[in-house]
């Protein structure tokens, strides 16, 4: 009776590890964009003469009534060359927790948005810590990096009509924060003394969008529609439509959005514990749809960013792309970025001619509208 007890366990385990084997994954839906870009040169090493001595490694100990243990200061720290370094370092603590300055960073964090200046001769990447500053007439040269005084999280940014401000927006459930900063140098600005921001004329609240074009003679609208559909096995569809001046609807978007279905954000079905989750839905696709849209200055072509609001990925996106459009018709000019290679966030040129586009891996292009090509591209 054992070993046939035995043998029947040995072959349900058996079964199981099979059915979960990793499976091969189907291949993105969404073309991605062309890998032939020019990478930036790298930036000079420090010559080893400037960088500071080791330090050394004496610490002393926080006071009994504190149970964390200290933190040992590092013994090999690459410091900005000139900020002094005391000689003999103490242990950080409750008692001077406060005296900590930066004197270095490794890394510039994460492109959370990318975009031109008013008068199209730079455009900037937009991390949490800092911007990269890129001129349009020395594409061939390192850009600039001006670090923040401290570290902002953004959804959106806009420049002032001068281009002399950006203003940050964050949102969260119960108010939204804003910061201002001054361009180029990122000095901090308590007013707004009388700023004119470029912001889309219109609402992007979530998944929703109700957008003008700036001539005013076209309305973009878009949401997430909630039915069961059994033929994408999903309960949402992405409503795009495009109305004129008077409320009219001119045209439904021809173009399919994408699903990302439970194979493209988990492994084999059956094989993690959301199936077997209160939620009646988790092997159901989730439907991509608009969560930015611009339309280029002179209202002949519109972009849209599209990605999953019912899937939670933090303040990186996980599955989106951008797509072109011709405002009159409607017709699909051109996709960019994708599964494979998603987009966090893009912008038009003043004179609506380009796109530039940031990844979410931390590469950039710049997108010509008319040829549908890349035309500069760059890796920070």
């Amino acid at each position: 009776m054992r070993r046939s007890t035995l043998v029947v366990h040995l072959a349900i385990t058996l079964a199981f590890v099979v059915s979960c084997s990793p499976q091969a994954t189907p291949p993105p839906t969404v073309e991605d964009v062309e890998s032939s870009v020019r990478i930036l040169p790298a930036e000079s090493k420090v010559p080893d003469e400037f960088l500071p001595e080791a330090l050394p490694a004496t610490a002393t100990s926080l006071p009994t009534s504190v149970t964390q243990q200290p933190f040992s200061t590092p013994t090999d720290v690459l410091a900005l060359i000139g900020t002094p370094i005391p000689e003999n370092p103490e242990a950080i603590g409750l008692n001077n927790f406060a005296q900590l300055k930066q004197i270095g960073q490794w890394g510039r964090g994460s492109i959370l948005g990318v975009g031109f200046t008013p008068d199209g001769n730079s455009f900037v990447a937009v991390s949490e810590m800092g911007w990269t500053i890129y001129d349009m007439n020395a594409l061939d040269q390192p850009p600039s990096w001006v670090a923040f005084p401290k570290p902002i999280l953004f959804d959106e940014f806009y420049f002032s009509s001068d281009g002399s401000k950006v203003k940050f927006y964050r949102s969260s459930y119960d108010a939204i924060t804003t910061h201002i900063l001054s361009f180029p140098y990122a000095e901090k600005i308590t007013a707004e003394n009388g700023a004119i921001w470029l912001e889309p004329d219109g609402v992007i609240d979530y998944n929703k969008i109700i957008l003008n074009s700036p001539d005013g003679t076209q309305t973009l609208k878009s949401n997430l529609v909630y039915e069961y559909n059994e033929a994408t096995f999903s309960e949402e569809t992405s409503v795009r439509e495009m109305y004129d001046s008077n409320r009219n609807l001119l045209y439904t978007f021809r173009d399919d959005a994408p699903y990302v279905t439970y194979s493209d954000r988990n492994g084999p079905e059956g094989c993690d514990l959301s199936v077997f989750s209160m939620c009646g839905n988790a092997l159901m696709a989730v439907a991509t749809t608009p969560m930015k849209a611009l339309f280029s200055s002179d209202s002949r072509t519109f972009a849209a960013l599209y990605d999953t609001p019912s899937l939670y990925t933090g303040i990186m996106r996980a599955y989106s792309y951008v797509r072109i459009y011709e405002s009159a018709s409607g017709d699909l000019l051109g996709s960019i970025g994708g599964f494979t290679k998603p987009v966090q966030d893009f912008g038009y040129s003043p004179d609506g001619k380009l796109l530039v586009v940031g990844f979410v891996d931390g590469s950039i292009i710049l997108w010509d509208i008319a040829n549908a090509k890349s035309i500069y591209g760059s890796g920070i």
